[in-house]
């Protein structure tokens, strides 16, 4: 393999690998590599500029210590007579020492920087180079090689340097929105109309279940033989249902429109299965029966009638 198709394939090693380091997928291998293919590829290409130095053992340079006691400058005091009331002016013979000298027929110093920057080599080449200008001008525009003028986008103007971007728009904020409390106070008051009281809905229940603990809730509706009870909460939307065969006895309390159950019928003294007695009176009682319904007596708190299903009796002593 000649030299030259050798370096041409390291150019093209190179340049995958600054791609991949562009996409910051650069592993340190590839690093390595990519570095020791800048180093071969500076020695080969002609005019190609050297890489910067590297300081191998790099030392931290100390900070001379502030003075502990902070010196306040002298003040020096000029007298008016001091200063100088006409401007200085050259003598005769260094005036024939002057010569006029024309800015196109000094050489071009290797110190003046070109017009068009280092970094924008990268853009041009023999096919795409400034239009010469005369003088200190930037360059406007592009032509070819053979001196046609070329047509580029707008933001490639702005790229090689031939355009200005065009302004940034002013960005004109919105008034912040007026609080509620400035928009109260801007509207004349109204005096406030008292709202009705909303009654709750059904009857306020405490379910005892067999395994232990308690529900509270409301009802709207009782009927055993469905099964279950439809005990309401905060939201009268979500009801939970609660299977009866879990339940231990529901304590009802008094209507929303007032009312009690009338104590009535056969005195019992009912015994659960958690051991607890209930006793009063019983308008439904039935030996045998499906459940209960005892009325305590005496009345104890907003306790109108208790519920009892046969499951949950133990034992049950006339009175």
């Amino acid at each position: 393999m000649s030299d030259a198709a050798a370096t041409l394939r390291d150019i093209q090693t190179f340049v995958e690998l600054a791609k991949t380091r562009r996409a910051r997928a650069l592993d340190a291998d590839a690093k390595a590599r990519m570095e020791a293919l800048d180093e071969a590829l500076r020695e080969v290409i002609e005019g190609a500029r050297p890489a910067p130095k590297r300081i191998a053992n790099p030392t931290a340079v100390a900070s001379a210590p502030s003075s502990g006691n902070a010196v306040a400058p002298a003040k020096i005091n000029v007298k008016a007579s001091q200063v100088l009331e006409q401007a200085l002016e050259l003598s005769p013979t260094d005036k024939k020492k002057l010569g006029e000298v024309k800015l196109e027929s000094l050489p071009q110093s290797s110190y003046t920087p070109p017009r068009i920057p280092a970094f924008m080599a990268d853009y041009y080449n023999d096919d795409l180079v400034p239009a010469s200008v005369a003088g200190t001008e930037t360059p406007t525009s592009v032509v070819s090689a053979g001196g046609d003028s070329m047509d580029l986008a707008v933001e490639v103007k702005i790229l090689l340097g031939l355009e200005r971007p065009a302004p940034r728009p002013e960005v004109v904020r919105a008034r912040p929105a007026r609080s509620s409390v400035e928009t109260q106070a801007a509207r004349p008051s109204t005096p406030s109309q008292p709202k009705a009281p909303v009654a709750p809905r059904g009857i306020p229940v405490i379910v005892h279940m067999l395994a232990g603990g308690t529900q509270r809730g409301r009802v709207e509706g009782f009927e055993p033989k469905s099964g279950h009870l439809e005990l309401l909460g905060k939201d009268p939307s979500a009801a939970a249902r609660v299977p009866l065969r879990t339940v231990l006895a529901v304590f009802f309390g008094a209507r929303p429109g007032g009312g009690t159950t009338e104590a009535t019928g056969t005195g019992l003294a009912v015994q659960l299965v958690n051991d607890k007695t209930l006793s009063g009176l019983s308008p439904d009682y039935d030996e045998g029966g499906d459940a209960l319904t005892l009325v305590p007596e005496p009345r104890r708190g907003n306790i109108d009638h208790i519920w009892i299903p046969a499951w949950a009796v133990k034992a049950i002593e006339l009175t």
